[in-house]
């Protein structure tokens, strides 16, 4: 059990939008341990829609790089951002992300009790940290937090996505106008983008699995992805059999009404990428498809969730994921060798 009470903690994370829900455990378990406690969340002002709904944080403090890096502009933003966690008097801060910058912040917020990453000597400005060499699930790092602080972790650990009423009136009304999401028909969500694209399934695969999901199994589809990925929807409007049974959202919503579309869906199939976690996060059940990542530390967190990696490959995982020109001798075999029978076969599986 705890031995120790604090009043004011403070969590930074300026990660992606899965690491924030990767968070949402170890930030319920605070909670829970520490009623009392006013929670912050020290997040990059990028990515904070995906947790703004959070009902165990009382309150944000956004991180923004002001000016180029080493710049006067840079170092100015700094100093506001120090002053400004220093002023709140925190009792713990806890960095989840292995990063320089947070062990440095977190040393210079004045808290007593500081929790984080140790690696390349990083260990000096914590009181109490952990190493981040362990294979385990990202989502396991940061519970190990929770065992530093000895609490009580035999509680729910799985992740949490909050939405709110204009959010699912947004989703309703927007399947409402497609004409689905109200019959007997299962709603299936495809979701073709990633942040890098040695990640992404080859689009004509997804159309290939869209046409049979429709004709086959007679389900309606929704098609996922950013801004970005409208030349790919533009492929998929030009090869899709039955237009009718096909809605498609790229680019078409927040984070937070892509969650609440993601609630209505019955399955989400994905690459590796943000709104799988969402998804996860939201009660979705998820089928994901994995190349270069190791599945085991970034995929979706839950027995009830699907992952479909080419692991008798012997460079699988590489690990290479996040370079956005990524050379690969193999040319990406690990995602291209994945079919559509063997995702079709797990949709199956889980209706």
């Amino acid at each position: 059990m705890m031995n120790n009470r604090y009043d004011k903690i403070l969590i930074m994370n300026y990660l992606a939008i899965g690491d924030l829900v990767f968070s949402t455990p170890l930030i319920r378990v605070l909670k829970e341990n520490y009623p009392q406690a006013e929670i912050h969340m020290s997040i990059w002002d990028k990515t904070a829609n995906v947790i703004k709904s959070s009902p165990y944080i009382d309150k944000f403090i956004y991180f923004s790089k002001e000016g180029p890096p080493r710049s006067l502009d840079r170092y100015k933003g700094y100093f506001k951002y120090i002053k400004k966690i220093r002023k709140e008097k925190y009792d713990l801060v806890i960095g989840l992300q292995d990063n320089k910058n947070i062990a440095l912040f977190s040393w210079l917020s004045g808290a007593k009790k500081r929790i984080g990453f140790a690696r390349k000597k990083r260990e000096k400005f914590y009181t109490d940290y952990f190493s981040p060499e362990r294979q385990m699930h990202n989502v396991d790092y940061y519970l190990q937090v929770a065992e530093i602080l000895n609490l009580n972790t035999n509680l729910d650990k799985g992740l949490e996505v909050c939405i709110n009423k204009t959010q699912k009136r947004f989703a309703n009304q927007f399947l409402l106008k497609h004409k689905s999401g109200h019959g007997d028909n299962k709603l299936i969500g495809l979701n073709v983008g990633a942040r890098f694209e040695v990640k992404c399934w080859p689009i004509q695969k997804f159309v290939e699995l869209g046409n049979k999901l429709v004709d086959e199994l007679g389900v309606n589809i929704i098609f996922f992805g950013g801004p970005k990925e409208e030349e790919k929807i533009e492929t998929i409007n030009k090869y899709i059999k039955n237009d009718k049974k096909m809605i498609n959202a790229v680019g078409e919503t927040s984070i937070l009404e892509l969650a609440a579309l993601l609630e209505r869906c019955d399955l989400l199939v994905t690459n590796d990428t943000g709104p799988m976690h969402i998804s996860v996060g939201i009660g979705t059940p998820v089928v994901a498809l994995f190349g270069p990542s190791d599945h085991e530390v970034f995929g979706p967190y839950g027995k009830e969730h699907k992952v479909i990696q080419k692991q008798e490959l012997d460079c699988v995982p590489c690990g290479n994921h996040t370079a956005r020109n990524h050379e690969c001798d193999k040319n990406h075999e690990c995602m291209k060798d994945i079919t559509v029978k063997e995702v079709l076969r797990a949709i199956e599986e889980r209706l």
